[in-house]
């Protein structure tokens, strides 16, 4: 136990850029959705709804991301830029598989919608315990990953 804790608090400082660039997303997105609310309760106008989270998806340009995530650290050969393209390697692999993530649960939300599980309480708990299982996680890393490239989605609606 000593080990992993002494192992996460190494690996903070590397990822601090990805975990700064999570929060501001998050703020941005929290920050959107209470200025509706506001603006629409003081009647000075309307901020376009969020599209519903069964649709939300990301550009297939990501996918390039992935693969710069992937040959960055392959790049720098030793030396200062080894550790600095290692680090930027990390931080992208970080932000991009919490976007395929997100893609993953989208896709995840839509189908669950499609069945009998149609209640969002018990969809948001089915979600929230795919998060929380690593091996479902990655499924849901890759469910983002192919929903990207095939929109599977569209397919599942024809």
């Amino acid at each position: 136990m000593k080990g992993q804790l002494e192992a996460t608090f190494r690996i903070i400082p590397q990822v601090f850029p990805a975990i700064l660039t999570v929060a501001a997303a998050i703020d941005c997105l929290l920050s959107y959705v209470v200025s509706r609310v506001v603006l629409v309760r003081l009647g000075r106008g309307v901020l376009p709804p969020l599209p519903p989270f069964g649709e939300w998806r990301f550009p297939r340009n990501i996918f390039w991301a992935l693969l710069a995530s992937a040959f960055l650290p392959l790049i720098g050969g030793t030396g200062h830029w080894a550790a600095w393209l290692s680090r930027a390697g990390t931080n992208l692999r970080l932000l991009v598989s919490l976007l395929f993530m997100i893609q993953g649960m989208s896709v995840a939300w839509a189908l669950l919608g499609r069945t009998r599980v149609s209640g969002k309480m018990v969809r948001g708990f089915i979600i929230f315990f795919a998060i929380l299982v690593p091996v479902l996680s990655y499924l849901l890393i890759i469910l983002g990953l192919v929903d990207i490239w095939w929109d599977l989605r569209a397919r599942l609606r024809r």
